[in-house]
């Protein structure tokens, strides 16, 4: 007979927290060319890897009170009455612990709106025809200038033997990439926070878009906030580590 190996517990770090939280948001848009926002939708995930399951596995995380604007959902395997009623993220039966490095996403939320307040960059695109082409012209401008944006990148559609030439490119860098013109800027913020690129290509003004602008912020859109973390049966307090980001996907028709 073959034998099993009993299942060994993860190692711990004793450097580490015994668990750590990741609140995460995709936030995907479609805007116009000559500005405003069409739809946007925000999903987001709340998820905790334990690394040390006697101290964390029955962990329980207080939250801060919902943003209206979203709709949450708990993972089936918690308490959702005490979620429901205190905010509380517990798993309901102690024997469902959570485990050693394993990822438990504990809580979504989504929002579908129309709001251009909601995204990091306020964008206008002008493209117009010439004799033998066309010119495009983009600027930006941060929205919210106490969130900073990094791995800002704007693709372009430009096809190689489109001839592309920069007339000007006040922040970052621009390069062709395959059939795409590519504008990455590292970092944007209260310091560098508009910018513009204006460039040649002997192609039709139409065919320079769609745009796809991607950026990353260390802050989420549903300000959700971890109060405390409590071991659900001793009470007794669970140090966590916590990690926050936004992924913006802009497509700009």
């Amino acid at each position: 007979a073959q034998l099993v190996e009993p299942e060994r517990p993860a190692a711990v770090n004793p450097l580490l927290e015994p668990c750590s939280v990741s609140v995460d948001e995709k936030v995907t848009a479609s805007l116009l060319k000559e500005g405003g926002v069409t739809d946007v939708v925000v999903d987001g995930t709340l998820e905790l890897r334990v690394h040390d399951a006697q101290k964390a596995g029955l962990a329980a995380f207080k939250l801060t009170p919902e943003d209206k604007r979203f709709k949450y959902k708990s993972h089936p395997n918690l308490n959702k009455e005490k979620y429901a009623a205190q905010n509380i993220l517990e798993v309901r039966d102690a024997a469902r612990a959570f485990r050693a490095g394993m990822p438990a996403p504990l809580l979504k939320w989504r929002h579908q709106s129309a709001s251009e307040e909601l995204l990091p960059l306020t964008i206008s695109c002008w493209p117009s025809s010439t004799a033998d082409g066309a010119v495009m012209v983009i600027e930006f401008e941060l929205t919210h200038k106490h969130t900073p944006l990094s791995d800002v990148k704007f693709t372009i559609p430009c096809p190689k033997g489109a001839n592309a030439q920069v007339v000007s490119a006040d922040i970052g860098e621009v390069k062709l990439a395959g059939d795409a013109l590519q504008w990455t800027i590292p970092s944007v913020d209260a310091a560098n926070s508009t910018g513009s690129l204006e460039f040649s290509a002997k192609v039709d003004a139409s065919s320079l878009l769609p745009i796809i602008v991607e950026a990353r912020a260390p802050a989420t859109i549903a300000d959700v906030q971890v109060q405390s973390a409590y071991h659900m049966e001793t009470q007794a307090p669970v140090a966590f580590g916590l990690t926050k980001s936004a992924v913006f996907t802009l497509t700009i028709q």
